[in-house]
């Protein structure tokens, strides 16, 4: 439930990791971005990213744009911290600790994000954690593991920062009329969509992997195959619709739609087991083979290598095989995995108006 009284304007700073690999760290924080303009319109909100990020043209709020990525143009950060000078800022997987300072000089609530081991460790390191409100800890049990004994002993060191979990933070599925918009009806197509589809070092063109995988799965001609991601030089081809991008809402819909997903193994594929979708899956960066391996030993999704032979014969097993499609829809639904944006939009708030926090929890315990 909202504050009780929420009038006050204030501003918002988004910081998620950005650059030329992927990009679950900026449409997660678009999802909290857009939620938070919905519910409380008189916020003001900027997002920091680095200018070369695909995405970064295409932000639906004011951006602040950088030559590198937010970790390492530290400095532009922080400068652009001094002079919008929000009131809580939202770092996903990045925030120096300049940065941090920044912000508590300025008086800005602090709240980090992190998805993986790699991140989560620098948030429970101590020179971050006095600087910081809250750490959101952001995935399932089985792939982001409750807290160890270091983590526990940590927080007692700053008791004031709050530890908070949330599986999926994702934009809530929008209505059927995406469906209409692509000519597609529910169980009627193949989605395909390599998520950002970033380029990262010493890694394959993914989203080539995943264009030619949907050519060739359009070949078989039982179902049309919508491809959602940027695609150079694409060529007419039938039965494949090419869209370079779709809010993340509408993106949710067609995944909960479709007869079968293939997706990569980031952030993206927890989002689709929230919509119990049937979905193949394979990763396109390193931390992401766990996340599928983990997925598919619970029987929620199927494993998949990142070649296009491997996406297609998965895929087209799964489109043939009814059984094996409800079974995935069953056991997806089964972990319990819920987007908890809402959730997420709240505890925002909260941080925001602190007074109005305080007012209903006394109201509460009246």
């Amino acid at each position: 439930m909202p504050p009780a009284d929420t009038t006050g304007s204030r501003r918002i700073l988004f910081v998620p990791v950005s650059g030329s690999g992927g990009a679950g760290e900026y449409y997660r924080a678009l999802a909290l971005a857009r939620a938070m303009a919905g519910a409380y319109p008189q916020t003001q909100i900027m997002f920091v990213l680095d200018r070369h990020a695909r995405y970064a043209a295409e932000a639906p709020f004011p951006v602040h744009l950088l030559d590198d990525s937010p970790t390492r143009d530290a400095r532009s950060v922080v400068r652009c911290i001094e002079r919008f000078k929000p009131h809580l800022i939202v770092f996903d997987n990045a925030g120096r600790v300049s940065q941090l300072r920044a912000a508590r000089r300025i008086g800005a609530h602090t709240v980090y994000l992190s998805s993986r081991w790699k991140t989560r460790w620098k948030g429970f390191r101590l020179r971050r954690m006095r600087w910081l409100d809250q750490h959101w800890i952001i995935g399932p049990d089985f792939t982001n593991p409750p807290l160890n004994r270091w983590e526990r002993l940590k927080l007692k060191l700053y008791p004031r920062m709050r530890v908070r979990r949330f599986a999926v933070l994702s934009e809530p599925a929008s209505c059927a009329k995406i469906l209409e918009r692509f000519d597609v009806q529910p169980d009627g197509f193949v989605l395909v969509c390599p998520g950002g589809a970033g380029r990262f070092s010493d890694a394959p063109d993914s989203s080539g992997i995943f264009l030619a995988a949907a050519q060739r799965i359009a070949q078989h001609g039982s179902h049309k195959v919508l491809f959602v991601g940027a695609a150079a030089n694409v060529t007419a081809q039938e039965g494949v619709q090419v869209i370079p991008s779709v809010r993340n809402a509408d993106l949710m819909l067609l995944a909960r739609a479709a007869r079968v997903c293939v997706l990569n193994g980031g952030s993206l594929v927890l989002q689709a087991m929230a919509e119990a979708a049937a979905a193949v899956a394979a990763p396109i960066a390193g931390d992401q083979q766990e996340r599928i391996t983990r997925l598919a030993q619970r029987g929620a999704v199927i494993p998949a290598e990142l070649d296009s032979e491997s996406l297609v014969q998965n895929t087209i097993m799964l489109l043939r095989d009814d059984a094996a499609r409800s079974a995935l829809r069953s056991r997806a639904t089964a972990l319990g995995i819920r987007n908890a944006v809402e959730e997420a939009t709240a505890a925002l708030a909260a941080l925001l108006w602190p007074e109005s926090r305080a007012t209903e929890a006394r109201k509460a315990d009246e």
